[in-house]
């Protein structure tokens, strides 16, 4: 409680930290927004899809990384991720994603050999529903009722990854705000 009374009055102590609060509460705004807009689960909205993708990832990895910096609340579910050495948790696997979406040469993109040229293959596209297989080696997901992401050999999932990890950063900043602010980041 310590913690969340110090993000709630912390508008009053600086306005470096001001800025801050006001920046969680317009990037919780628009990414709800993104999110509501229904573009990463729409086909017909393909021409779209990517840059909505890169800017739902950035907004909630800010967002991940605000809620562990100000309030000591990491959202460190890992149901149907693939845990290894650069991921333990969603945080991680949300943060390598907006890593490789914004920086097309990152290694995270790739996959294979990394120190034969012929031997590393870059891998970075969405699906919806199962057996959705690129170049060897295959990915695929077991969901019929969800949109993966692949980055490499891992995958993100639109509802089991993405808007759960939004809801659950959502629910620890919301305790920080009034009535009117909360109001104001879901008014669309």
């Amino acid at each position: 409680m310590k913690t969340i009374r110090k993000f709630l009055y912390m508008a009053n102590n600086s306005d470096l930290e001001l800025k801050k609060h006001f920046e969680i509460m317009c990037t919780l705004r628009s990414l709800n927004g993104l999110l509501q807009s229904q573009i990463l689960w729409s086909s017909e909205k393909e021409i779209y899809r990517y840059a909505v993708f890169t800017e739902v990832l950035v907004h909630l990895n800010f967002l991940l990384v605000e809620s562990n910096r100000q309030l000591g609340k990491r959202v460190s579910f890992t149901d149907d991720i693939k845990i290894h050495d650069d991921i333990k948790d969603v945080t991680d696997l949300i943060r390598n994603f907006r890593n490789a979406a914004c920086h097309i040469g990152s290694e995270l993109r790739s996959f294979g050999d990394k120190n034969d040229p012929l031997g590393k293959k870059s891998f970075f596209s969405d699906f919806h529903g199962k057996n959705r297989t690129g170049t060897e080696p295959s990915v695929e997901t077991i969901y019929n009722d969800d949109v993966g992401f692949i980055c490499g050999l891992d995958i993100l999932y639109l509802k089991r990854h993405i808007e759960r990890a939004y809801q659950e950063v959502w629910s620890n900043f919301k305790l920080c705000f009034s009535e009117g602010v909360i109001k104001f980041i879901l008014q669309q």
